[in-house]
């Protein structure tokens, strides 16, 4: 990568004599070729996980530890039929669960909150369309550095077709 140099503002003295124009110009430069590559990395980085993320067949969710879906990958589209932002918001106590299977989708959560324990579990979940599919997801914490679980990332899959034909 050539050098990138980075002109920081208006920090040029000029040289005159009396009221002739300016002879010679002094300023100081700066060196931004490491940021600048740090930057670009991270972007690549970041655009990399967000191609694995939007085209993986399971529906890739980010929750808080209050509950709170914050992110919802474009797989909602084919899980659900609903717009990923439909899925954004409080989950807690939510129609986004069967009733039946709400307490153990809790017990789930809170285990995974207090303790770090990942944890897999089968429910039904609703359709755009009124009826209720089964459904798996997987979810992981991601912890903080003094260890306590920051954030819950999880995949979903539908398995339907597969407990039908159980």
């Amino acid at each position: 990568m050539r050098a990138l140099l980075q002109w920081p503002g208006p920090a040029v003295l000029c040289a005159r004599e009396g009221g002739e124009r300016p002879y010679a110009a002094v300023g100081t430069f700066r060196d931004v070729t490491r940021q600048r590559a740090g930057q670009l990395a991270l972007v690549a980085w970041e655009a990399h996980f967000r191609l694995l993320a939007e085209n993986a067949g399971d529906l890739i969710t980010r929750l808080t530890v209050a509950g709170i879906c914050t992110y919802a990958s474009p797989a909602a589209r084919d899980l659900f039929s609903k717009d990923p932002e439909e899925l954004l918001g409080d989950w807690r106590n939510s129609a986004a669960v069967h009733p039946d299977d709400l307490p153990a989708f809790a017990v789930s959560h809170q285990r995974l909150v207090e303790h770090a324990e990942p944890y897999t579990l089968g429910y039904r979940a609703p359709h755009r369309e009124g009826r209720w599919i089964r459904v798996v997801t997987v979810s992981r914490p991601v912890t903080g550095p003094d260890g306590t679980v920051v954030e819950i990332q999880s995949a979903t899959r539908d398995i339907t077709a597969r407990i039908e034909q159980e």
